[in-house]
């Protein structure tokens, strides 16, 4: 029931975390962009990529918590690996508030063995024009 449990958590903090289509340097980029970016960075195990695309409460995210992101994407991928490998990102919904600063991402991962499974909802900032994923 625990591994049951703390699996249900890594993959919802998995979501939570979800970010940009690049490096974070593009201010042409959608939340859905970031989003799709950040699975990307997961999956090519591209750490400093998928750092770059978050953002805390007190900015820059703490030394302490790139070392743990970076153990958490490690089970991240090799989750997506045992479901056969991510064939696509699915932005499912996009909602940009009417200030334009912040955005929530609906996505859904579609698997190479055809499987799918629904994502949860990721929430990003806009920080001098680029979106970030709001981190916890």
């Amino acid at each position: 029931m625990k591994k049951i449990i703390y699996r249900l958590s890594v993959v919802a903090a998995f979501f939570a975390l979800i970010s940009c289509a690049n490096d974070g340097t593009s201010k042409s980029s959608t939340p859905g962009d970031v989003v799709k970016a950040m699975v990307e960075s997961i999956v090519n195990e591209d750490f400093d990529a998928f750092i770059a695309l978050n953002i805390n409460k007190k900015g820059d995210l703490s030394e302490k918590k790139i070392k743990e992101t970076k153990g958490f994407m490690g089970f991240i991928k090799e989750d997506i690996d045992k479901k056969g490998g991510l064939k696509e990102v699915i932005i499912v919904e996009e909602k940009i508030s009417e200030d334009g600063l912040t955005a929530t991402v609906k996505i859904q991962m579609a698997y190479n063995t055809g499987k799918k499974a629904a994502g949860g909802k990721t929430k990003l900032i806009k920080v001098d024009g680029v979106w970030k994923i709001k981190s916890l």
